[in-house]
This record gives C-alpha cells, structure tokens and sequence, in this order.
C-alpha cells in the first residue's frame, strides 16, 4: 500500500473527527481524495458507482477502487 494512501487514510480520520457530526464518512473520504487524486475524483463523479458522498454504504466498493487505482490517474 502506498504512503500516500496510508497518509490519505489518517486525514480522512482526522478531516471527519474535526468537523463531526457535520460531516459523514462518505464526505470526508471524498473531500480529502480531492487533495491527493483530483482526476480520480473526477472519474468517480463520472462513474458514480463507487461515490460514497452521499451513500456511506459505498464506502468499502469506494475503498477497493481507491486503493487499486491510486496514482493511475496522476
């Protein structure tokens, strides 16, 4: 596994515990995937099948896809 994706994983921790209960999960994964992979946000926008923004149920599916694609859409 990557650092970077280790180091995406403690900021979605942290992004989440500093702005709960405003934020869900799915939020918070996405929004700091932002930071790290913006082309691989937008082709989860695009796909929307694994984009757990609104749906935390997507989380794992989102997690798997993440993590198999990290640095392929730099």
């Amino acid at each position: 596994m990557p650092t970077n994706f280790t180091k995406y994983l403690q900021e979605v921790v942290e992004s989440y515990d500093d702005h709960y209960p405003t934020l869900r999960w799915g939020q918070a994964y996405l929004n700091v995937l932002q930071r790290y992979q913006p082309n691989m946000v937008m082709k989860i926008f695009k796909d929307h099948k694994v984009d757990p923004f609104y749906d935390d149920k997507l989380i794992p599916k989102f997690l798997d896809y993440v993590q198999c694609h990290w640095g392929v859409y730099d």
